[in-house]
C-alpha cells in the first residue's frame, strides 16, 4: 500500500500511512513493518519512519533513505548500491553481512549497530557519520570517506580499512585487535585508548598528528608510516614491530614498548622520556636529539643506529648493547649500564665522541669505542673492559677503575686522577703522559712504573706482556 502511494508520487500520504503502520507494528509485535526481500530500488523514502523495520535481503539499489528513521531496523544481507542514507538514523540497527557500494551515509547515525560483522562498504561516503559503539568486527571498508567519522568505542576487530580517507576519524577506546589499516590517509586520526592485539598500519598516505595516547596495542605493526607529531604518550605495545617508518618528533613519553623490533626508523627529536624499551632490537634507527631520559632499556640491542646528541640521562640499561652506533655528544649522565656494551668494529665505528657519562654505572661494562673528548667524571668502571677504547682528551677524573682492563687503550691527552686499586693496562698510548699531568699525588709514581715497564717490554724479542 505504501509502495503504491510512493510510486504514484503521493509521498506525504505515504509517509503518514507508514508512520501509522510502524507504530501499530511496534505496539503489537515489538518490531516495525516486515519488508523482507522487498524491492525498493529507486524509491524516494527520504524522511520516512522505518523504525524497527525488517528489511532482510531487501533490494535498496538507488533508494533515497536520507533523513529516514531506521533505528533498530534489521538489514541482514540487504543490498545497497548508490543508496542515499545521508543523515539517516540507524541507531541500534542489525546489519549483518550488508553489502553497501557507492552510497552516501554522510552524517548518518549508525551508533550502536548491534551486529554489522562481515559487512562490506565500498566507495561509500561516511564523512561525519557516527559509528560509536557499533559492532563492526570483520567488516571491510574499501575506498570510503571516513573523515571526522565518530567510531569511538566501536568493535572493529579483524576489520579492514583499505585506501580510505580517514582524516580526523575518531576510534578512541575502540576494539581494534587484528584490524588492518592499509594505504589510508590518517591525518589527526585518534586511536587514544584503543585496545587489541595485532593492529596493523601499512603505508598510510599521511598520518601527521596520529593519536595513540593510552592505547593498549600489543603486537602493533607499523610499516612505511611517515608522520610528524605522532602523539603516543602512555602507549602500551609490547612486541611492537616498526619498519621503514619516519616518526620525527613522536611523543612516546612513558610508553611501554618491550620486546619490540625497530628497523630503518627515523625518530629525530622523539620523546621517549620514561619509556620502557627493554629486550628491544633497534636496527638502523636514526634518532638524533631523541630523549630517553629516565627510560628503561634492560637488554636493549641497538646496532648501526645514529643517535647523535640523544639524552640517555638516568637511563636504566643493564645489559644494554650498542654496536657500531653514532652516539656522539649523547648524554648518559647517571645512567645505569651494568654489564652494558659499547662496541665498534673497528672501535672508532662506535662513536661516543664528546659524550657524557658523569656518574654513570659502567661496572663490568664492555667498551671498545671512540670516547674522544668524552667526560666520565665519577663514573663507576669497576671490572670494566676498556680494551682498544679511545680516551683521547677524555676526562676520567674520579672514575673508579678497580679491576678494569685497558689493552691498547689510547689515553692521549686524557685527564686522570683519583684512580685506585688494581688496574691492568698494556700498550696504552699516552697513559704515562696522562699520569704525569694528573694532579693526583700517586700519578708520578705510576707514570714512572708505566715507562719502566714499557722500556722493559721493548727490550724483549717476544714482546711478551
Amino acid at each position: 500500500e505504501v509502495l503504491e502511494l510512493v510510486l504514484e508520487g503521493d509521498r506525504s500520504h505515504a509517509r503518514e500511512r507508514l508512520a501509522e503502520l510502524t507504530d501499530s507494528a511496534i505496539e503489537t509485535t515489538g518490531r516495525g513493518v516486515d519488508l523482507t526481500q522487498i524491492d525498493l530500488s529507486g524509491c524516494n523514502l527520504s524522511g520516512f519512519d522505518l523504525r524497527g523495520a525488517v528489511l532482510n535481503r531487501a533490494s535498496l539499489y538507488g533508494t533515497d533513505l536520507s533523513g529516514a528513521d531506521l533505528s533498530g531496523a534489521s538489514l541482514v544481507c540487504a543490498g545497497m548500491e548508490r543508496t542515499r542514507l545521508a543523515g539517516a538514523r540507524l541507531r541500534g540497527a542489525y546489519a549483518h553481512a550488508v553489502a553497501v557500494q557507492s552510497s552516501d551515509l554522510s552524517g548518518a547515525d549508525l551508533s550502536g549497530l548491534v551486529d554489522a560483522t562481515g559487512s562490506l562498504l565500498h566507495g561509500c561516503n561516511l564523512a561525519g557519520a557516527s559509528l560509536a559503539g557499533a559492532v563492526l568486527a570483520g567488516a571491510s571498508f574499501y575506498q570510503c570517506d571516513l573523515r571526522t567519522t565518530n567510531a569511538g568505542g566501536a568493535d572493529v576487530r579483524g576489520g579492514m580499512f583499505n585506501e580510505c580517507h580517514m582524516d580526523g576519524v575518531d576510534l578512541r577506546d575502540a576494539r581494534v585487535g587484528e584490524a588492518a589499516i592499509i594505504r589510508c590517509r590518517l591525518e589527526t586520526a585518534r586511536l587514544d585508548g584503543a585496545s587489541g592485539d595485532g593492529l596493523t598500519v601499512h603505508h598510510p598516505t599521511g598520518a601527521d598528528g596520529l593519536g595513540l595516547e593510552g592505547a593498549h596495542l600489543d603486537g602493533l605493526t607499523l610499516r612505511g608510516v611517515k608522520a610528524r607529531g605522532v602523539r603516543a604518550q602512555g602507549l602500551t605495545a609490547a612486541g611492537i614491530d616498526v619498519q621503514s617508518c619516519d616518526l620525527p618528533g613522536a611523543d612516546l613519553t612513558r610508553a611501554h614498548l618491550p620486546y619490540g623490533r625497530w628497523r630503518q626508523v627515523g625518530l629525530e627529536g622523539a620523546q621517549l622520556t620514561g619509556a620502557t624499551v627493554g629486550d628491544t632490537v633497534w636496527q638502523d634507527v636514526s634518532g638524533a636529539g631523541a630523549s630517553l631520559r629516565n627510560a628503561t632499556g634492560e637488554g636493549l640491542l641497538a646496532a648501526d643506529c645514529s643517535l647523535r646528541g640523544s639524552d640517555f640521562a638516568s637511563f636504566a640499561g643493564r645489559y644494554a648493547t650498542f654496536r657500531n652506533c653514532d652516539l656522539a655528544e649523547a648524554d648518559f649522565a647517571a645512567a645505569y649500564l651494568y654489564r652494558g656494551a659499547f662496541v665498534g668494529d673497528p672501535p672508532r665505528s662506535m662513536s661516543l665522541v664528546r659524550s657524557r657519562f658523569d656518574g654513570a654505572n659502567l661496572v663490568q661494562a664492555y667498551v671498545a669505542a671512540d670516547l674522544t673528548g668524552a667526560s666520565l667524571r665519577g663514573a663507576q668502571c669497576t671490572y670494566a673492559r676498556l680494551n682498544q677504547t679511545v680516551f683521547e682528551a677524555a676526562d676520567l677524573r674520579g672514575a673508579t677503575t678497580f679491576g678494569a682492563s685497558a689493552v691498547k687503550t689510547d689515553f692521549t691527552k686524557a685527564r686522570l686522577g683519583g684512580q685506585r686499586g688494581v688496574v691492568f693496562a698494556d700498550r696504552c698510548p699516552g697513559l704515562a703522559d696522562a699520569l704525569q699531568d694528573s694532579a693526583d699525588e700517586q700519578a708520578p709514581r705510576l707514570a714512572e712504573f708505566v715507562e719502566e715497564l714499557q722500556a722493559l717490554l721493548d727490550r724483549q724479542p717476544s714482546k711478551s706482556t
